[in-house]
């Protein structure tokens, strides 16, 4: 579980990052 837990956590920020540069 946590090894899905790690890269949602990281992805999470970085999606929103490109949402408000786009």
């Amino acid at each position: 579980m946590l090894l899905i837990l790690f890269p949602m956590f990281f992805l999470f920020p970085l999606w929103f990052f490109f949402s408000d540069v786009r």
